[in-house]
């Protein structure tokens, strides 16, 4: 399961699924999944450190961000 509003992937047991209700099906996307471009972690895993993610967060926190789209994977939505 992906939570894009908070950027993890998590494996579930399939018991722990749930039918999205019907209502919830109009609504257009609420977040959508991004990355920052031509940047890159040190790490060799190609993991970003808590640290960096914790203070990219507080430098955007509570401000207005625009986006500039360089490339778009198609994800079949």
């Amino acid at each position: 399961v992906m939570s894009v509003d908070y950027g993890y992937v998590s494996w579930v047991d399939e018991r722990d699924l749930r039918e999205l209700d019907l209502k919830f099906l109009h609504l257009t996307p609420q977040a959508v999944e991004c990355c920052l471009g031509d940047i890159e972690p040190e790490d060799e895993n190609m993991d970003w450190k808590k640290e960096t993610c914790d203070q990219f967060a507080e430098m955007v926190k509570g401000k207005i961000l625009f986006a500039y789209i360089k490339h778009r994977y198609l994800s079949g939505r």
